[in-house]
């Protein structure tokens, strides 16, 4: 057969005319044809999951979130060979990301019954909307009730990384809302290990959550016996998060330090986990991310280090990629990279900090020299210059960790706008902080240049000659 010029609307190729047909004809290629459905999945990796698309008028056209139910994914799934489906509630993926096929004429208004044995008879409009439809679909009826067994595993089959959870012969990950170290410990220890605390795993691709907002006691046997809900997780953006663990086989736990600095608050962070201190890569590595870890290990505040360590780490880089919001309580509760070691970051780039309890260094090297702030009431401050002397610079210089310090005066670091806290400094030299010294309000004339700033070392202060 060759030549066929079939008009679209014949029931069978047969019916189309041919214009060459027989042993003697010479076909260069044989024809190949795509079979579809007039509704399909888009957007997903997973066959049973996705934005849901119906091929109308020659094009596939896409179909609004607004309006879409559970009822209507029932028989788009059972269309597509499924048993049963659920609407993926707040997927949150507008037109304006980028869709293929993209489609600026969507359907709205589904109404199905649950009858139907195809999406395009239930009745619907054509219009226009901000957010699409995702249905996941299911090879079983779905079961909600809480007293069906949730398997679960980790995707790395290791130690760490995204949970994934089985309840319905669907894997899917984990939803991070509300998820907790009782959470993490649970899962865990169900999984064979002493023990683990709660990570958020950063997760680049449109995955379904189908469970979420777990809230275990602590003491439960397995994941399945802690209260949650089904279907409701909300993502706004391909690049989303998971509910992740750090599982130990250890009693020590996990826990976190500063190491190797030239004084101890300053200096490359660590994290220890089954018998092994680790470090963490400095990709992305900012202040936020430094004031969490510092906060965490008991000092009130931080910032990035630039200080040298006193030797180089051997140890395995098990963290990157940290995108901290600053508000967390932990490093593990910041979205970030498991790399298990395997990673392109070398020591050089370790991540490193200097945390601050009352007192800090700003705008010098951060750790040596620089204006003196300190910080009441949450925000961090300036102190003013006046009466400003070697006894003051000792007791700062000595509460961040170096022997002695002298004074810098007359604006060394230039112009600086951040309102002072404090003036009148008038410290003996035997205060153990600052803010023990006795003080007085500052004025508006301490502005700009009239602020306090020291210059630390160890050793005994130098003498004129």
């Amino acid at each position: 057969m060759a030549n066929i010029t079939c008009e679209g609307d014949e029931k069978s190729i047969l019916d189309c005319p041919l214009h060459g047909m027989g042993d003697s004809l010479q076909c260069r290629s044989s024809a190949a044809i795509n079979c579809f459905r007039p509704v399909n999945l888009f957007e997903s990796f997973w066959p049973y999951f996705g934005l849901v698309g119906l091929y109308i008028n020659q094009k596939w056209t896409m179909v609004c979130n607004d309006g879409f139910t559970d009822t209507d994914a029932q028989v788009v799934c059972r269309e597509l060979g499924y048993v049963d489906g659920r609407k993926y509630c707040c997927a949150g993926l507008s037109l304006a990301t980028n869709i293929e096929p993209k489609a600026s004429v969507v359907i709205t208004e589904t109404r199905c019954k649950g009858t139907e044995t195809s999406v395009l008879n239930c009745p619907y409009r054509l219009g226009s909307c901000d957010y699409v439809a995702y249905a996941l679909c299911f090879t079983s009826p779905v079961v909600d009730k809480e007293d069906k067994k949730i398997s679960i595993r980790l995707m790395n089959e290791k130690y760490f990384g995204s949970v994934e959870a089985n309840k319905n012969g669907i894997w899917s990950l984990i939803c991070p809302t509300e998820w907790d170290d009782r959470d993490a410990n649970v899962t865990c220890k169900e999984l064979g290990f002493f023990g683990g605390v709660a990570s958020k795993s950063i997760w680049s691709s449109i995955e379904p959550m189908i469970y979420g907002n777990f809230s275990c006691t602590g003491n439960e046997k397995s994941l399945s016996e802690c209260p949650h809900t089904s279907f409701n997780c909300i993502r706004d953006s391909y690049q989303s998060l998971a509910a992740g663990v750090l599982c130990y086989r250890h009693i020590e736990g996990i826990h976190f330090r500063i190491a190797n600095g030239l004084k101890p608050n300053q200096g490359r962070v660590e994290m220890f986990h089954d018998g092994r201190w680790t470090t963490v890569c400095n990709n992305d590595w900012d202040d936020k991310d430094a004031a969490v870890f510092c906060r965490q290990i008991g000092y009130v505040d931080g910032r990035v280090g630039t200080a040298p360590t006193v030797n180089e780490s051997h140890a395995d880089i098990m963290m990157d990629k940290l995108q901290c919001t600053g508000n967390e309580k932990s490093l593990l509760e910041c979205p970030h990279v498991w790399t298990d070691g395997r990673t392109d970051c070398t020591h050089r780039n370790d991540a490193k900090v200097v945390c601050y309890k009352a007192v800090r260094l700003f705008e010098g090297d951060s750790y040596s020299n620089g204006i003196v702030q300190t910080r009441l009431g949450g925000v961090w401050g300036s102190v003013c210059d006046k009466n400003w002397d070697e006894n003051d610079a000792g007791v700062v210089c000595r509460e961040l960790g170096h022997e002695n310090g002298l004074p810098i005066c007359c604006g060394a670091y230039g112009f600086h706008v951040r309102n002072p806290h404090v003036a009148g400094i008038n410290c003996t030299g035997n205060e153990t902080s600052l803010l023990d010294c006795p003080k007085s309000k500052p004025s508006y004339s301490c502005y700009y240049r009239n602020y306090a700033a020291v210059a630390c070392y160890n050793g005994p202060l130098p003498t004129s000659k």
